[in-house]
């Protein structure tokens, strides 16, 4: 799933979730950001994401990557995310 290039909400992650769950599939290879797009607000560093958002709505937090993470892990699909620096 490639989320830098193509923002999709939280909701719509969790969606695609649970249709993997539903279908077996259980590796979700999440990439994240990438050199077009930064939406992941970093803790250490939130310039990043002021910087390398689409805009300041399409952004991802790092609560709401555990809680998808958590959610997936409790459906059986595990998420691998991809971090590249731009």
């Amino acid at each position: 799933m490639q989320t830098a290039r193509h923002f999709m909400p939280i909701s719509f992650i969790h969606h695609i979730i649970e249709g993997m769950a539903a279908n077996k599939l259980n590796v979700l290879h999440w990439h994240i950001v990438d050199s077009q797009a930064f939406p992941y607000c970093s803790e250490k560093f939130p310039g990043l994401c002021g910087k390398g958002a689409y805009s300041p709505r399409a952004t991802y937090t790092a609560a709401q990557l555990k809680d998808t993470v958590d959610f997936a892990e409790s459906r059986g699909v595990r998420i691998m995310p991809e971090f590249d620096m731009p």
